[in-house]
């Protein structure tokens, strides 16, 4: 007979999955980098909690339960520093967000290589 924790966990899992899934096809159809690690950002780290919840809930023992808290707090951490850090280093590097974005927040704050100093670390 099957308890309850594990169908509960069972749909969490596969619900992560889903959240994975859809970050991974945002990555494929969204306009430029921005747009694409917004898209992964978000999904995979939704995706994981359901995941890591789902493998908590099921095993229903202190030991999985505190490695999956585990990696979702490790997760929440680093997700969004290291999001920001490439997308920071991206727009430094001069890489232009798709001609539909309106609204350019780092503009005038950080500075963005000139084409001819593009060329020059090129070679």
């Amino acid at each position: 007979m099957m308890h309850w924790h594990y169908t509960l966990g069972a749909i969490l899992m596969l619900l992560g999955s889903l959240f994975c899934l859809l970050g991974a096809i945002g990555l494929l159809k969204m306009p430029d980098l921005y747009c694409r690690m917004q898209s992964t950002a978000k999904g995979q780290t939704l995706g994981i909690l359901l995941i890591m919840l789902g493998v908590a809930i099921s095993f229903s023992d202190a030991v999985p339960s505190s490695r999956a808290f585990a990696v979702v707090l490790f997760l929440f951490i680093t997700a969004p520093v290291g999001g920001q850090m490439v997308s920071r280093a991206a727009y430094m590097l001069g890489v232009k967000p798709d001609e539909t974005t309106e609204i350019d927040r780092l503009k005038g704050e950080i500075s963005t290589p000139s084409p001819a100093t593009t060329d020059e670390h090129a070679h």
